[in-house]
């Protein structure tokens, strides 16, 4: 009888150690999944701070309705309309002289950079994207004087009138931004 007991007894404390065992492994992976999901929303927050700090260092160029043509006010440049209706942002850099320098992308570059950063599933991979992102944004640099900087290629030079020769630049570092480039080439005074 003895036996029996302890047999029943063994049973019993080996089905209540399963049932502990399989709780601690549900709240083990419960947890993990929990700090998993707090690490991803801890990503996804700070990937938008960061393209929405950088994002607001451009504005969309205006476009003229009537003719489409991109204008530049303070750089006085505008870019004749195209057969390909570009979404250009810009902005200006300050040189370290003073100088200012127009700086222009495109809409579509810098969204197709943050939805990179945006499906980063961990803080690593997520800044692994933030140089290209930078790159891109900054994208050509019309320059009135040519650039002695290893960090930029020359795309072209723009006989903009007004005996005004402009220099177009892109960042190594955003090579899909070479055609833009291109279409700048036809940059005017005004």
């Amino acid at each position: 009888m003895v036996v029996k007991r302890t047999t029943r007894t063994i049973a019993v404390l080996s089905s209540a150690a399963v049932v502990l065992l399989t709780m601690a492994c549900t709240l083990a992976l419960s947890w993990h999944q929990s700090n998993r999901s707090e690490a991803k929303a801890d990503v996804a927050i700070l990937s938008e701070q960061i393209i929405s700090a950088a994002t607001a260092l451009k504005a969309p160029a205006p476009v003229d309705p009537k003719t489409g043509d991109v204008y530049f006010p303070e750089a006085r440049l505008f870019l004749p309309a195209g057969d390909t209706p570009l979404q250009l942002t810009y902005g200006y850099d300050i040189e370290d002289n003073g100088q200012r320098n127009l700086s222009i992308s495109t809409r579509f570059i810098t969204q197709r950079n943050a939805t990179r950063m945006r499906s980063a599933t961990d803080m690593e991979s997520m800044f692994t994207h933030v140089p290209k992102l930078q790159a891109c944004l900054r994208g050509i640099r019309v320059m009135s004087v040519p650039l002695t900087q290893k960090d930029y290629a020359l795309q072209g030079t723009v006989d903009a009138g007004n005996s005004r020769t402009l220099y177009l630049y892109t960042e190594k570092g955003c090579s899909e931004i070479n055609g833009t480039a291109t279409l700048l080439k036809n940059l005017q005074a005004y």
